[in-house]
């Protein structure tokens, strides 16, 4: 068995600017869902659409209940490479909203 030492370096980061994103990019993501058979889908319980735009990038999501189909729909695009670390609170904030949207759900009950 061999024993790991850790190292300790000293790295210098340029933080005036972060590199975040690869390229300029749009990332468009749709699905439709099918409801279980002897469930349908509460119209009310789907999220409510998100919109939001920075000038770094752009989320845009929307649920939409019809009939026994569950259309969920968001697109994710990037507009700048860099952050600049006086935006930082921004970048947290857009992820946050992205993060938050994703954990929604529709409720679905039996079919009376």
């Amino acid at each position: 068995m061999r024993d790991f030492q850790a190292r300790w370096e000293s790295r210098v980061y340029d933080f005036s600017t972060a590199r975040l994103f690869h390229s300029p990019s749009r990332r468009h993501f749709f699905r439709a869902l099918r409801r279980p058979f002897g469930r349908v889908a509460v119209p009310a319980s789907a999220a409510p659409p998100v919109d939001a735009n920075y000038g770094f990038a752009s989320y845009h999501s929307k649920t939409v209940v019809i009939g026994n189909v569950v259309d969920y729909t968001r697109t994710f695009e990037v507009k700048e490479l860099s952050v600049p670390v006086a935006k930082a609170d921004e970048l947290k904030k857009f992820y946050r909203i992205i993060a938050s949207d994703e954990r929604n759900t529709v409720v679905l009950k039996p079919s009376p």
